[in-house]
Protein backbone atom coordinates (compact mmCIF):
# COMPACT_ATOMS: atom_id res chain seq x y z
CA UNK A 1 0.00 0.00 0.00
CA UNK A 2 1.24 3.60 -1.21
CA UNK A 3 2.12 6.31 1.42
CA UNK A 4 -0.81 8.11 -0.94
CA UNK A 5 -3.25 5.37 -0.35
CA UNK A 6 -2.55 4.98 3.69
CA UNK A 7 -3.22 9.14 4.03
CA UNK A 8 -5.68 10.51 2.38
CA UNK A 9 -5.17 13.98 3.52
CA UNK A 10 -2.52 15.01 0.83
CA UNK A 11 -5.41 13.80 -1.69
CA UNK A 12 -8.02 15.16 -3.90
CA UNK A 13 -10.95 14.18 -5.25
CA UNK A 14 -12.12 15.11 -8.85
CA UNK A 15 -15.44 14.37 -10.85
CA UNK A 16 -14.44 13.99 -14.28
CA UNK A 17 -17.45 13.70 -17.14
CA UNK A 18 -16.63 12.63 -20.89
CA UNK A 19 -18.64 11.59 -23.81
CA UNK A 20 -19.30 8.04 -23.39
CA UNK A 21 -16.90 7.30 -27.06
CA UNK A 22 -14.24 9.19 -25.10
CA UNK A 23 -14.87 7.38 -21.77
CA UNK A 24 -14.96 3.90 -23.62
CA UNK A 25 -11.70 4.57 -25.52
CA UNK A 26 -9.91 5.65 -22.19
CA UNK A 27 -11.22 1.96 -20.34
CA UNK A 28 -10.52 0.02 -23.05
CA UNK A 29 -6.40 2.41 -23.30
CA UNK A 30 -6.49 1.75 -19.46
CA UNK A 31 -7.36 -2.43 -19.53
CA UNK A 32 -4.90 -2.58 -22.53
CA UNK A 33 -1.99 -0.88 -20.34
CA UNK A 34 -2.51 -2.24 -16.81
CA UNK A 35 -3.87 1.00 -15.44
CA UNK A 36 -6.58 2.00 -13.15
CA UNK A 37 -9.02 4.83 -14.39
CA UNK A 38 -7.63 7.49 -11.66
CA UNK A 39 -3.88 6.31 -12.75
CA UNK A 40 -4.57 7.39 -16.31
CA UNK A 41 -6.06 10.89 -15.20
CA UNK A 42 -2.66 11.64 -12.51
CA UNK A 43 -0.38 10.44 -15.87
CA UNK A 44 -2.20 12.89 -18.27
CA UNK A 45 -2.05 15.74 -15.47
CA UNK A 46 1.41 14.94 -14.60
CA UNK A 47 2.42 15.08 -18.48
CA UNK A 48 0.10 18.21 -19.36
CA UNK A 49 1.84 19.74 -15.91
CA UNK A 50 5.26 18.81 -17.37
CA UNK A 51 4.61 20.73 -21.07
CA UNK A 52 3.10 23.78 -19.15
CA UNK A 53 5.30 24.65 -16.54
CA UNK A 54 4.64 28.44 -17.40
CA UNK A 55 1.55 27.55 -15.11
CA UNK A 56 3.09 27.12 -11.51
CA UNK A 57 6.66 28.15 -10.76
CA UNK A 58 8.27 27.08 -7.47
CA UNK A 59 9.05 30.00 -5.32
CA UNK A 60 12.75 29.09 -3.72
CA UNK A 61 10.92 29.55 -0.39
CA UNK A 62 9.01 26.22 -1.69
CA UNK A 63 5.32 28.16 -2.11
CA UNK A 64 3.26 27.86 -4.90
CA UNK A 65 3.12 31.44 -7.01
CA UNK A 66 1.06 31.11 -10.31
CA UNK A 67 2.08 32.73 -13.58
CA UNK A 68 1.21 36.52 -14.32
CA UNK A 69 -0.29 34.32 -17.69
CA UNK A 70 -2.45 32.23 -15.46
CA UNK A 71 -3.21 35.12 -13.29
CA UNK A 72 -4.40 37.32 -16.13
CA UNK A 73 -6.60 34.24 -17.32
CA UNK A 74 -8.36 33.61 -14.53
CA UNK A 75 -9.01 36.97 -14.09
CA UNK A 76 -10.71 37.15 -17.93
CA UNK A 77 -12.89 34.23 -16.54
CA UNK A 78 -13.64 35.47 -12.89
CA UNK A 79 -14.88 39.05 -14.49
CA UNK A 80 -16.97 36.72 -17.03
CA UNK A 81 -14.49 38.01 -20.17
CA UNK A 82 -12.16 36.79 -23.06
CA UNK A 83 -8.50 37.16 -22.87
CA UNK A 84 -10.01 38.63 -26.44
CA UNK A 85 -11.74 41.23 -24.80
CA UNK A 86 -9.50 42.63 -21.93
CA UNK A 87 -6.65 42.65 -25.09
CA UNK A 88 -9.38 45.13 -26.62
CA UNK A 89 -10.20 46.94 -23.25
CA UNK A 90 -5.79 47.32 -22.96
CA UNK A 91 -6.48 49.37 -25.90
CA UNK A 92 -4.15 46.20 -27.70
CA UNK A 93 -4.82 43.87 -30.65
CA UNK A 94 -5.56 40.16 -29.27
CA UNK A 95 -2.04 38.98 -30.99
CA UNK A 96 0.06 41.42 -29.21
CA UNK A 97 -1.69 40.23 -26.18
CA UNK A 98 -1.15 37.18 -26.20
CA UNK A 99 2.78 37.31 -27.14
CA UNK A 100 2.55 39.43 -24.15
CA UNK A 101 0.96 37.14 -21.90
CA UNK A 102 2.82 34.15 -23.06
CA UNK A 103 5.78 35.70 -21.47
CA UNK A 104 4.19 37.03 -18.85
CA UNK A 105 5.97 40.70 -18.56
CA UNK A 106 4.34 43.86 -17.93
CA UNK A 107 4.50 46.84 -15.96
CA UNK A 108 3.41 47.25 -12.67
CA UNK A 109 0.96 50.19 -14.39
CA UNK A 110 0.44 47.92 -16.80
CA UNK A 111 -1.27 45.51 -14.35
CA UNK A 112 -3.39 48.35 -12.76
CA UNK A 113 -4.49 49.47 -16.11
CA UNK A 114 -5.57 45.51 -17.19
CA UNK A 115 -7.18 45.85 -12.95
CA UNK A 116 -8.97 49.01 -13.83
CA UNK A 117 -9.76 46.89 -17.13
CA UNK A 118 -12.56 44.87 -15.58
CA UNK A 119 -13.34 46.74 -12.55
CA UNK A 120 -10.90 44.89 -10.29
CA UNK A 121 -7.83 46.46 -7.72
CA UNK A 122 -4.52 45.50 -8.91
CA UNK A 123 -1.69 45.76 -5.38
CA UNK A 124 1.45 44.40 -4.87
CA UNK A 125 4.37 45.08 -2.38
CA UNK A 126 6.32 43.25 0.41
CA UNK A 127 5.41 42.88 4.28
CA UNK A 128 8.09 42.43 6.41
CA UNK A 129 8.18 40.19 9.64
CA UNK A 130 7.90 43.42 11.90
CA UNK A 131 4.49 44.05 10.18
CA UNK A 132 5.96 46.84 7.95
CA UNK A 133 4.42 46.75 4.29
CA UNK A 134 5.68 48.48 1.04
CA UNK A 135 3.38 48.80 -1.58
Amino acid sequence: MTDAKRDCTNLKHFDVVTPLEEAEAIEKYCIMNQLSISGFFRESAKEKLEKEKSIVKEKPTGRNMLSMKLKIETLCSMSGISVTELAARFGTTQQNFAKRLKVGKFTQEELIEIAEAVGAEYYSGFKLPDGNEIQ
